[in-house]
């Protein structure tokens, strides 16, 4: 008499795949919301001591005061490939350089682009981060400087995006054994506009001259919003001579000070110019 073997108890395949997605949706939502949670933009903490980078700088003897403002674009070129030597090349020569859209080391641990340019100029170099992303302190502004610096002062400016927060910094150096005011800001280029621009007209004009203002306002010349600071009878504006400048947005200011000399300094390092002029007390001529 032969043994008849049981058939095996049947299985629902179609079951178990959706067995297994619901027993790993949890981990997927967790790892959802820590992507989120890394990838929101939130404002820096602008009262975190400023870490220096590079060696110190030495006291300036001179008369003249050299200042450069540059948007770097995060190091990137109209073409889009990252080359902070163009960036370098195109800052040219400076005492003080006020830079906007600058990346930070990121969560990998490398330094800044402020670091890298400070590295490759060998001057002290500051990142002065507005925005933090994937915990770490992610983009913002740079200070690079050959001089000592007396005062480095940081101011958020209000917004109401969400997003590209910006900021004013307010920063001391001597010439002459007079200490001259430079007022560094990146102003937003949409809503809040016009609420920050105001705000930093009144920060640059309350300023005890000698004053420098400069930096990214995203405003042109022609803008009326623009107008009552240009107006101010002690505002020097050097740009306002140049033909090639017509229509700019980038900006150097100033008070109680005079220009020698104005460069507006167009290439393929970013998709703004860098600014740089130089300045002397009205008693040193």
């Amino acid at each position: 008499m032969s043994a008849t073997a049981e058939a095996p108890a049947p299985t629902n395949s179609r079951r178990d795949p959706r067995r297994r997605f619901v027993a790993c949706l949890p981990w997927l939502l967790l790892v959802g919301v820590v992507i989120g949670n890394g990838a929101d933009r939130t404002p820096a903490d602008a009262t975190v001591p400023i870490a220096w980078n590079g060696p110190a700088p030495v006291a300036g003897n001179g008369d003249i005061l050299r200042i450069a403002t540059f948007n770097i674009h995060g190091g990137r070129g109209a073409d889009g490939r990252l080359d902070l030597e163009r960036t370098t090349a195109q800052l040219g020569e400076f005492d003080v350089a006020w830079l906007q859209e600058v990346h930070g080391g990121g969560w990998t641990g490398g330094m800044d682009q402020a670091g890298e340019l400070g590295q490759r100029l060998q001057i002290a170099s500051a990142f002065l981060p507005t925005e933090r992303r994937w915990w770490t302190d992610h983009f913002g502004n740079g200070l690079l400087t050959r001089l000592p610096v007396e005062l480095v002062q940081r101011c958020p400016l209000p917004g109401t995006r969400g997003k590209a927060f910006r900021q004013a910094v307010l920063t001391e150096v001597t010439l002459q054994s007079r200490r001259v005011r430079i007022l560094g800001v990146h102003v937003d280029r949409q809503d809040d506009r016009l609420r920050q621009l105001e705000i930093v007209s009144r920060m640059f004009l309350a300023l005890q001259p000698p004053a420098i203002l400069l930096g990214d306002l995203n405003t042109q010349p022609d803008d009326p919003a623009l107008s009552a600071l240009l107006a101010a009878p002690d505002v020097v504006d050097p740009l306002g001579g140049i033909t090639a400048a017509r229509g700019h947005i980038d900006w150097i200011l100033a008070r109680g000070l005079e220009c020698r000399t104005i460069e507006y300094v167009t290439g393929d390092a970013s998709d703004h110019p860098a600014v740089r002029a130089e300045f002397s007390l009205p008693s040193a001529r």
